[in-house]
């Protein structure tokens, strides 16, 4: 993992000291990939976690026909009678 210390190292280095990615890349001993993400992506950009698999939602599967029936009603309704998110969950509550 890398630490906002060898962030802020990294810029110093291509900016202040005018080092190309590859010279940075020698003396640090990352990947130039991961230079360039540094220099030109913030670091929020670089360090957030990314899920492979959504998380599962047995819920949402038993009550998705419902719910997709509300919707289909819902567009012969006028604008102002038609459901919202929060009145669609009240209701299932129900």
């Amino acid at each position: 993992m890398i630490k906002v210390d060898t962030y802020k190292y990294i810029k110093d280095l291509h900016i202040k000291e005018r080092k190309s990615i590859r010279q940075i890349s020698r003396e640090t001993g990352l990947a130039r990939q991961t230079i360039r993400k540094i220099l030109y992506g913030s670091v929020e950009e670089v360090t957030r976690y990314k899920r492979k698999v959504s998380p599962p939602a047995p819920l949402k599967e038993q009550f998705l026909p419902i719910i997709r029936e509300w919707l289909v009603e819902n567009l012969n309704a006028p604008p102002k009678q038609r459901y919202t998110a929060s009145r669609i969950f009240e209701r299932l509550q129900e």
